[in-house]
């Protein structure tokens, strides 16, 4: 799809680190030299060959050259990624730097060996906070394309400093600032700020009018909504009839079957158990035990219920079914974290202003009360024992150190998982996707039979007794949902 746009240049966003080297390298060559990354240094690629390659498929600048009224104009365009990519590879072949030292290094060099040179473009995938402090520091700074965040902006022709409403009314509560976005450095020179929301639906338009010194004087915008009622590129439909037709097939194979229905929506897997839930983390788990090569000792594993989007009913079911159930592909991580950080990780899971954030888990038993405040409801954490001949559950040792599966959604901090990415010893991300994950235990142990067994419960009523260790026996009045045949029965039992 790449290919039949028109573009001048790109940049590499932390996704095209997800399947490593091995997957960044065939898309880059596959793409063609239209690439720039000023701030990734591939001097930790091993084959020097490759290592080469690398930096002409994406070198620190390219130039580009046209002709205007005042004679001949030379463009430098410039491309940053997040340093947080850093923390997402397993293998440290390449190295993210400080976006603004890398960007003000590069400008200064070549404004050095060619003066020409004086208009500076910069693609940036590091979010919009972080492009506005770069626009603020960065020397000789012209404009920032940026992304990352998703931000959407959007122009005002009455006021600059406020976002104007977008061509889709329903888009009015995201829009966050005025497209562009207009810094000014303490040099008084003018650096503007773009970036155009997410998923294709608008096209950004930003024309911008340099003086003779290169800087900018003043700009004109007319962002675009994408409509269907658009006519469609020839060649492109072309090339997305083959895939369409390949993909139609194959959501139509019959990949398994369940005898019970697989309950699973944000709405029935937050604040409860649900069997689809269990099947997906007792998936992953099965998947690190079996598949794993190298590495270490994996436990338990948490999947939040926002990536569950609906459940399947009992019999037969295709690939359609599979991926309208689970539509967020990601990539697994395995998170090495102190039992503390688990235990902070489950409280924080029952924010009850935050939708889709529960964890439903496997390797694990939790007990919540939610009668008490959010932060100190998790009554018991019981977890496998990492060194019983014999699996047992144990209780979860604050200082003890775990490694816990997890998609990386989770692993990076979303959803205000902020500890783990910041109190994480280390994480392994692999380059197994959620998707396939599901797809090889569906094959493998179809008819499936998910049940509910009491791996989360949750009181309703004070606890009579909490300690770490005992036997749940408090008389304590529960809702429980049990799936059965396809139907989902509420009862109310006393344990």
């Amino acid at each position: 799809m790449i290919q039949h746009m028109p573009y001048t240049a790109l940049t590499l966003g932390d996704a095209e680190f997800t399947d490593g080297i091995d997957g960044l390298v065939p898309f880059l060559r596959a793409i063609g030299e239209i690439f720039v990354c000023t701030n990734i240094d591939f001097s930790g690629v091993a084959n020097v060959t490759l290592q080469e390659e690398l930096r002409r498929l994406c070198p620190r600048h390219r130039i580009v050259s046209y002709d205007s009224l005042l004679g001949p104009r030379h463009v430098c365009l410039l491309g940053y990624t997040t340093p947080l990519t850093q923390k997402l590879m397993f293998d440290k072949w390449a190295h993210f730097e400080n976006e603004e030292e890398a960007l003000t290094r590069e400008i200064k060099q070549l404004r050095a060996a060619r003066p020409e040179v004086k208009i500076f473009v910069a693609l940036g995938h590091s979010g919009y906070e972080r492009d506005k402090q770069i626009a603020h520091r960065v020397p000789s700074l012209d404009v920032i394309i940026g992304g990352h965040s998703h931000t959407l902006l959007w122009p005002n022709i009455r006021n600059r400093q406020v976002a104007g409403v977008p061509d889709d009314p329903h888009d009015q509560q995201f829009a966050k600032d005025v497209y562009p976005t207009t810094v000014i450095q303490p040099s008084g020179r003018v650096v503007l700020i773009a970036q155009m929301y997410k998923h294709g639906k608008y096209l950004g338009v930003l024309n911008v009018t340099f003086n003779a010194d290169d800087e900018v004087t003043d700009f004109y915008t007319g962002p675009v909504l994408l409509t269907d009622e658009m006519p469609a590129d020839a060649e492109t439909e072309k090339s997305l009839d083959k895939y369409r037709q390949e993909m139609r097939r194959r959501q139509q194979q019959v990949i398994g079957s369940t005898r019970v229905e697989l309950v699973g929506s944000v709405q029935e897997c937050t604040y409860t158990e649900c069997n689809l839930g269990n099947l997906m983390t007792d998936a992953m788990l099965w998947h690190v035990r079996h598949y794993g090569t190298g590495m270490p000792h994996t436990l338990a594993a948490v999947v939040n219920a926002g990536a569950i989007k609906r459940g399947i009913k009992p019999g037969k079911f295709k690939m359609a079914d599979i991926t309208a159930s689970l539509p967020y592909p990601d990539t697994l991580n395995i998170v090495k974290v102190r039992g503390s950080t688990v235990r902070k990780m489950l409280e924080h899971s029952l924010d009850e202003n935050k939708e889709g954030i529960f964890l439903q888990i496997s390797g694990m038993r939790v007990r919540y009360n939610m009668t008490k405040p959010l932060g100190e409801r998790v009554v018991s954490v019981r977890i496998l024992c990492q060194t019983c001949v014999t699996p047992e559950y144990e209780p979860l040792n604050d200082t003890a150190i775990y490694h816990i599966a997890m998609f990386t959604f989770l692993a990076v901090g979303n959803d205000g998982f902020t500890m783990l990415k910041q109190e994480m010893l280390s994480s392994q991300r692999r380059h197994d996707v959620s998707l396939e994950i599901v797809l090889t235990y569906v094959r493998r142990f179809s008819p499936l039979h998910p049940y509910l067994d009491g791996r989360i419960e949750i009181v309703t009523e004070p606890v009579l007794n909490n300690t770490a260790t005992q036997q749940y026996s408090s008389r304590t009045m529960w809702v429980v949902a049990v799936a059965a045949g396809g139907a989902v029965l509420l009862a109310m039992l006393l344990v």
